[in-house]
């Protein structure tokens, strides 16, 4: 084979390209985390609030006050109210499972035997996806509900005695589930 051939494709073979996949490197010089990579890291919970916390956090802290402080949003509650059983059941999670895991992606500097965490250079990478909540709890069953409940009174209301026309009962509910299904579709939207 000569200088300007490349060598066959196999099933063996090795990419040496970038990987269609990468952002490239960030201002440092460092390759950035695979897209993919960071959504499998950002997909659990635990792990999106901690690394939260630590590009919060100016320095190192105790796998112990993350643990506290994970266990308090789960909780919906403060780290004071936080109960034992709680706090050990995410320390046990982050120390065994999670915080290795992002230490090796780069995400977190995890000292193991130390107990301490601090954010890593690749976290930065994931910065981006946290800075938005798109946790939407709005129980929209509930309102179309009441749009049916608010119509069955109104229609036989206006059965009873012609208080409102027909079409002005129509005209209205429509408008209502027009604009509740355009709410509803803006929410999703920005999940």
């Amino acid at each position: 084979m000569s200088d300007t051939e490349s060598p066959p494709a196999g099933p063996n073979a090795v990419s040496t390209a970038a990987s269609p996949d990468r952002s490239g490197p960030d201002q440092s010089g460092r390759e950035s985390l695979p897209l993919g990579t960071v959504f499998d890291v950002l997909k659990n919970d635990r792990r999106r609030h901690a690394v939260r916390f630590l590009l919060d956090a100016a320095d190192e802290t105790s796998v112990g006050s993350l643990s506290e402080h994970v266990a308090a949003i789960e909780q919906g509650t403060t780290a004071d109210a936080v109960t034992q059983k709680q706090r050990k059941r995410v320390y046990v999670s982050l120390h065994q499972c999670h915080l290795p895991k992002m230490d090796k992606l780069a995400v977190v500097e995890f000292d193991r035997d130390g107990g301490t965490v601090r954010a890593g250079t690749a976290a930065a990478d994931l910065a981006p996806y946290l800075d938005h909540e798109f946790d939407d709890r709005t129980p929209w069953y509930r309102y179309y509900a009441g749009i049916t409940i608010v119509g069955a009174v109104l229609f036989a209301a206006t059965a009873a005695t012609p208080l409102l026309p027909l079409s002005a009962v129509c005209t209205g509910l429509l408008l209502a589930v027009g604009v509740c299904a355009g709410l509803h579709y803006k929410a999703e939207r920005r999940r």
